[in-house]
């Protein structure tokens, strides 16, 4: 193996051997059940706010309840991904989900409101 690629290589191994001992500290506990907490809180009140626009009759109740169900699935998706794999496609899959959210979001603003 090239000298460089086994300094990168060295390098990996000391980076996640820092990483490892970041999360054997008793903070690092601390601020997952905070994190958790705070996500399980906004999925709650996402969910809340979805049902309560099911019980609306305006014409883009539909939408907006459905629209909020997809974001509580997304930050759901995010706070999963932070506290298991740390790998880059699903990170960039949750990165373009999550910009095809705010085209949806363009999409019930402009097709759905009843205003000119």
């Amino acid at each position: 193996m090239p000298r460089f690629l086994q300094a990168l290589d060295t390098s990996d191994q000391a980076a996640q051997a820092d990483a490892d001992e970041v999360d054997k500290h008793w903070l690092s506990t601390v601020k997952d059940v905070i994190t958790i907490g705070k996500a399980l809180f906004v999925i709650l009140t996402t969910i809340q706010a979805a049902m309560k626009w099911r019980k609306s009759n305006m014409r883009m109740a539909t939408a907006a309840s459905n629209l909020l169900l997809f974001n509580a699935m997304i930050v759901a998706g995010v706070t999963v991904y932070k506290h298991t794999s740390k790998t880059i496609a699903p990170l960039f899959a949750l990165q373009a989900i999550s910009n095809y959210s705010a085209y949806l979001i363009f999409v019930v603003l402009t097709k759905y409101v009843e205003s000119e």
